[in-house]
């Protein structure tokens, strides 16, 4: 995937969106990262639970197209989340937000879902 965003972004945009987007921080310009520590906005390089509620977003806006029952979106849906972590990478972020991630689905799916405090819990 990093590859491919050096084809569709130019230059000096590939190394922040893969940064931003996949969370590979070797090709940011040390610059543009050194402004980023000043400003203290690093994490936004780290892919976290934002990262993952938008994966599942789209996968769920794709299969409510395909007008899938909501269990089954669920499921498919809980059993998507791993791939993406690894995907992404598997960090400590991803790890965490996955693990929260098909928690919440779980619980969804059990119509059980009611703060998301249970889940950090469950998490760690």
């Amino acid at each position: 995937l990093g590859s491919r965003m050096d084809g569709l972004f130019p230059a000096d945009q590939a190394g922040y969106m893969k940064g931003l987007v996949l969370g590979i921080r070797e090709d940011l310009d040390p610059e543009q990262f050194r402004q980023f520590s000043q400003l203290g906005l690093t994490h936004i390089l780290a892919v976290s639970g934002l990262h993952v509620a938008v994966f599942l977003y789209v996968l769920g806006g794709l299969l409510r197209l395909l007008r899938l029952t909501r269990e089954r979106m669920l499921l498919i849906m809980i059993a998507a989340v791993p791939f993406y972590v690894l995907l992404a990478g598997g960090a400590p972020s991803i790890m965490r937000a996955g693990i929260m991630a098909m928690l919440g689905l779980f619980a969804a799916r059990l119509n059980k879902l009611k703060d998301g405090l249970h889940l950090l819990s469950a998490a760690a």
